[in-house]
C-alpha cells in the first residue's frame, strides 16, 4: 500500500505556497485595474477630442498610459511591502523568505515584452527600478532584455551598462535554502551581454565584464578591472585594480588576482602584468 499523503496545507510550507497564490490573484486585480484604466482614459480622451474611429490613431500614447499606470502601481505596492533582508532564508518556510516572495511576485506581473518597453524609455525605465528600490541614476542604462531581479539590493553607478539579456540578481536558490545578499556595480562599468552578476557582488568604477561572464556569490572586483568573454568566477574571487582576466578564463572560488596582472587558462595562472599605455610626448 502507498503511504498516506497529508493534504499540501498540513505543513507551513504549503500554506505559504497557498497564501502566495491567493495574494498574486488577489494583487492582480489593482495592478492590471490601473493600468488599464489609464490607458483606457488616454484613448477616452483621445475620442472625446478627435472622435470616433479616429482616437484609435492614439492606440500608441493609450499603450504608454498603460506602461505608466503599471509602472505607478507596481512601485507603490512594492513600497508597501517589508523590505527584502540580506541573509539565508529557508525556502517557503520563514519570514524573510516570504518578504522576497512577495517582491518577485509583484515583479511578475511585469513580463518581458512589457519590462523591453519599460526600459527602453528612460523617464519610466529609472522610475520602475527606483520605485522597486534600485539606486540609479539616469545615466544607469539597463538595455531590453537585461534582467534585473530583486532591485531593492541593486546599486547602479554613474553612467553604468548593463547589456542585452545580462543578469543582475540579489538573490539565489541553493537547495532548500535561499541567498539573499546586495550587489554593487560602480560608475562607467560596462556588463556585456548575457553576463550573469550574482548576489553579494561588488564591482569597483571602470571595470569591463565581456559578454557571458558568468559570476558566483561574493565576487570582488576592483577598480579597473577587465574580465574577457565567457569568463567563469566562482565564489568569493578577488580582481584587483587594473588586472585582466583573458577570455574563456576559469576562476576557482577563493582566488585571489593581484592588482595589475594578466591571468588565463583552466584553472587560471598568471601569464603576464598589464603595461601601462606610454604617454606620448610633443617633439
Amino acid at each position: 500500500m502507498s503511504p498516506r499523503r497529508e493534504p499540501f496545507w498540513s505543513s507551513a510550507e504549503g500554506r505559504m505556497i497557498a497564501l502566495f497564490d491567493i495574494l498574486w490573484i488577489l494583487g492582480a486585480v489593482p495592478v492590471y485595474g490601473v493600468a488599464a484604466l489609464t490607458g483606457g482614459c488616454v484613448l477616452w480622451w483621445a475620442g472625446e477630442l478627435l472622435g470616433w474611429p479616429w482616437a484609435f490613431a492614439a492606440a500608441p500614447l493609450a499603450y504608454l498610459g498603460f506602461l505608466i499606470g503599471l509602472v505607478a502601481i507596481t512601485t507603490t505596492l512594492a513600497r508597501l511591502l517589508p523590505k527584502e533582508k540580506p541573509g539565508t532564508s529557508k525556502v517557503f518556510a520563514d519570514r524573510d523568505f516570504f518578504a522576497f516572495l512577495m517582491h518577485w511576485g509583484l515583479q511578475s506581473y511585469v513580463p518581458p515584452p512589457l519590462l523591453t518597453h519599460i526600459q527602453l524609455l528612460t523617464f519610466l525605465r529609472v522610475a520602475y527600478f527606483r520605485g522597486h528600490g534600485a539606486k540609479l541614476g539616469w545615466s544607469t542604462h539597463i538595455s531590453p532584455g537585461a534582467k534585473i531581479w530583486s532591485p531593492g539590493l541593486c546599486t547602479f553607478g554613474h553612467l553604468a551598462y548593463i547589456g542585452e539579456f545580462a543578469h543582475v540578481t540579489g538573490h539565489l536558490s541553493r537547495g532548500d535554502k535561499m541567498l539573499i545578499a546586495p550587489v554593487e556595480i560602480g560608475d562607467r562599468v560596462n556588463v556585456g551581454a548575457h553576463a550573469n552578476i550574482a548576489p553579494g557582488t561588488t564591482i569597483g568604477s571602470d571595470v569591463r565584464i565581456g559578454p557571458m561572464v558568468a559570476m558566483a556569490p561574493g565576487c570582488f572586483i576592483e577598480d579597473g578591472a577587465e574580465l574577457g568573454p565567457a569568463c567563469q568566477l566562482g565564489m568569493g574571487v578577488h580582481v584587483g585594480k587594473g588586472a585582466k582576466i583573458e577570455p574563456r578564463t576559469f576562476l576557482d572560488s577563493w582566488t585571489r588576482v593581484p592588482d595589475g596582472e594578466i591571468w588565463a587558462g583552466d584553472p587560471a595562472k598568471k601569464v603576464g602584468d598589464v603595461r601601462p599605455r606610454k604617454k606620448r610626448t610633443s617633439g
